[in-house]
């Protein structure tokens, strides 16, 4: 693999990211008449995914992901199924160019730059910044889940590496984006992963530990439900364990360790008992360890949440609320300080 003789190193602002691994002497590469300047390494080299700079000024020159894959019929069809995606589907990066390079195929996207999901958390911890309400949790998960839906449904492609690192949270619109499409496969041929494909078993359905095992849209939507519990509560769904829960020490006790997210919601008060019962209900179904006991697809999934955010928005009109000064101050504080945020890294 290309590049693999640059050791990696820590660097805290690359790209407007932190905690990148970057080459400890970055060069450069030659693409169709450009000369990209690498950045950093993102993966293991079996899964040849670096950062790289277009020295071009804007809006074609900037930070991208270079995708360095093996030339055969399985990245022609990566390629295709991306290139699937409607041009609406703002939650992902876009694919700037692709082609030929040497003896393999190069894929060129969008770098998303921002705040990570992982940061975000952090930052609620420290009172950095002020803690997501239910309704508006449901609504940052809702937009992800269609976004899956769009990724598994019309371009075939499960992406098995979704974690608070690999989502960046967007001011406006205010949406998870992912960062890139490096670790997704497609649906049809997961069974055979590469060696390079690792995966957080904190948000990693308990099927992927399994190497020979076909990973389908579930396994999205389980690491979407602990993004969803952590989002609500600040904490680990299985007592912390997430998705090691799986482990066999653990599975057969797992309904013991399951603690219902309302439980920690720090606006439990303000919430209808029917919509907190429908939010565990959803939330335990996509964090159930047999995949099979799931929502059987990305339609039934992300059509639950749409009948969660639905509930949400009728209960506050029964209410007669209106957005208060407090919730518009509230919006105009965490979209200010995900901002400042992002311009500092920049």
């Amino acid at each position: 693999m290309i590049f693999d003789q640059h050791r990696q190193a820590s660097h805290s602002d690359v790209g407007g990211r932190a905690n990148v691994p970057v080459a400890s002497e970055p060069t450069h590469f030659p693409w169709r008449g450009v000369e990209y300047k690498i950045l950093a390494q993102l993966s293991l080299p079996e899964r040849g995914r670096w950062l790289v700079r277009d020295p071009r000024p804007y809006p074609k020159g900037t930070d991208r992901v270079a995708l360095i894959l093996p030339n055969n019929a399985t990245t022609a069809q990566i390629k295709r199924s991306l290139l699937r995606l409607p041009s609406h589907a703002n939650g992902f990066p876009h694919l700037i160019d692709h082609g030929r390079y040497g003896s393999n195929y190069l894929l060129l996207v969008e770098w998303i730059t921002g705040l990570d999901v992982g940061e975000y958390l952090g930052r609620i911890r420290n009172n950095a910044t002020v803690r997501p309400s239910l309704p508006q949790v449901v609504a940052l998960v809702r937009g992800l889940a269609h976004n899956l839906r769009l990724l598994h449904d019309v371009s075939g492609l499960v992406h098995a590496d979704l974690k608070p690192a690999n989502l960046i949270i967007k001011v406006k619109p205010r949406c998870l984006r992912l960062i890139d499409f490096g670790t997704s496969w497609q649906i049809e041929r997961t069974r055979n992963r590469m060696p390079g494909d690792g995966f957080d078993p904190i948000y990693a359905a308990p099927e992927m530990t399994f190497g020979n095992t076909p990973l389908m849209g579930s396994v999205d939507q389980f690491a979407v439900g602990v993004l969803f519990y952590q989002l609500l509560t600040l904490k680990l769904p299985y007592v912390g364990l997430g998705g090691r829960v799986g482990f066999h020490d653990y599975a057969a006790d797992s309904d013991s360790l399951w603690e219902a997210p309302s439980r920690f919601v720090s606006d439990r008060d303000k919430i209808p008992a029917s919509i907190l019962r429908l939010t565990d209900e959803i939330c335990h179904r996509m964090l159930r360890l047999n995949p099979r006991d799931r929502y059987a697809n990305s339609r039934a999934w992300s059509n639950a949440l749409d009948h969660l955010h639905v509930r949400i928005q009728q209960a506050a009109f029964e209410r007669g609320d209106r957005q208060s000064v407090l919730d518009r101050f509230y919006e105009w504080w965490v979209n200010w300080t995900l901002k400042l945020r992002s311009r500092r890294r920049a």
